[in-house]
């Protein structure tokens, strides 16, 4: 079976209006349960030992009364020990910032834009992804305590990128519209 050590670290501080969060992890993995190909049939086996070590930081900022700004990052590395190739599953380093308004008690929107490198490192059942940035919009409005209408649009500049770093993904879909209605009991 495959086991793992794991370490991860957390910083946060927030004064008030704005809050800062690190967090920094490694990953141990021994006996990587590994996924390999031939042909059209996919095998597993052990591998070894692997590491996957990250780093991501998170920001947010109140700006008035009325709007928050959020921006993060993320950066990954995942390489088996034995001879440093790429280990499946770890993702491009990306960017991304949210804007989030609500101008009243009964109105919400949100803006997203968040873009992603290309993974020229892909693991063993994976391709090369080229880089690419997707825009988000999206607003809300409360009927009630408990019902809420919500529509969200999403890749709203039809940028066309793999849904995955898989060797047979296909492409994202491109701009959807979401209608939500929300209800709680």
């Amino acid at each position: 079976p495959e086991t793992s050590l794991q370490f991860d670290l957390a910083l946060r501080y927030n004064p008030g209006t704005a809050a800062v969060g690190l967090y920094v992890y490694r990953y141990r993995i021994f006996d990587l349960i590994e996924r390999f190909r031939i042909g059209d049939d996919f095998f597993f086996h052990n591998r070894g030992e692997a590491e996957i070590t990250g780093v991501e930081l998170e920001t947010s900022f109140v700006i008035g009364n009325t709007l928050e700004l959020t921006v993060g990052a993320h950066a990954l590395r995942g390489e088996v020990a034995d001879d440093g190739s790429p280990t499946d599953g770890v993702p491009a380093p990306g960017i991304f910032a949210v804007l989030r308004g609500n101008p009243s008690t009964k109105w919400w929107w949100m803006l997203r834009g968040a873009a992603y490198a290309r993974d020229d490192r892909p693991g063993p059942t994976e391709q090369v992804v080229p880089g690419y940035g997707v825009f988000d919009a999206g607003a809300g409005f409360k009927i009630a305590d408990w019902l809420e209408v919500s529509v969200l649009g999403r890749n709203l500049f039809d940028r066309a990128f793999l849904a995955s770093s898989d060797e047979d993904s296909v492409l994202a879909p491109g701009r959807s519209l979401q209608l939500v209605l929300r209800g709680r009991l």
